[in-house]
């Protein structure tokens, strides 16, 4: 838990924020109304019940360009060096953490989590990693087309206008979130009127 918490820092110190390490990931953070992060921070809070977070998490899926794998554990540790690493499932287990990390740290010293790496540059392989490792709540169109090319053209037309684009669900910390718009409008109500122009069909 504290790797991961560390690689979380680390981002933020090279890049200024987190968003990056979850920019393939379909989701934002969705904070404590949702009950799985709940029940996370609880099990975090409790000395009893911590030691069992492997087993009642289903972990983090790390997607990266490249791998290396380690000969021999260093100091009984086996690192694994990663390029471009992207968080593309556990995003809520990871920010549960790192939030417990800013408030509480002794609270992870010895707390597991599960991670699984892979090595891979293919777009739709990615997608497939994606949709499968993410599924304890439901996917929505709005999340499918968050990580595709148009909404970053879309992103630039609203913040030209005034207006923040949300694309993500829980969207509370991307960049664009972060200029204090007045306006802002859901991705899944721009997809709709899209396709009604683009159909000629506005029912």
């Amino acid at each position: 838990a504290l790797d991961i918490c560390g690689l979380i820092e680390n981002e933020i110190k090279v890049n200024g924020s987190m968003d990056f390490l979850f920019e393939e990931n379909i989701r934002s953070f969705l904070g404590y109304r949702a009950k799985a992060n709940q029940r996370m921070r609880e099990t975090l809070e409790n000395d009893q019940e911590a030691i069992y977070f492997p087993f009642l998490n289903n972990g983090i899926t790390i997607i990266c360009d490249e791998l290396t794998i380690p000969t021999a554990p260093q100091d009984g540790k086996y690192v694994v060096p990663v390029t471009n690493p992207q968080i593309v499932n556990g995003l809520q287990t990871s920010v549960v953490l790192y939030k417990m990390f800013k408030s509480k740290r002794e609270n992870l010293d010895n707390v597991f989590v599960n991670v699984r790496v892979y090595e891979t540059r293919d777009k739709d392989l990615l997608n497939k990693i994606t949709d499968a490792t993410n599924t304890q709540t439901p996917i929505n169109y709005r999340d499918k087309v968050s990580t595709k090319l148009f909404t970053e053209y879309l992103q630039v037309v609203f913040e030209n206008a005034g207006i923040a684009l949300i694309i993500k669900r829980g969207d509370s910390f991307m960049p664009a979130m972060q200029k204090n718009f007045n306006e802002h409008v859901n991705i899944d109500t721009v997809i709709k009127f899209w396709y009604a122009t683009f159909y000629e069909q506005p029912e």
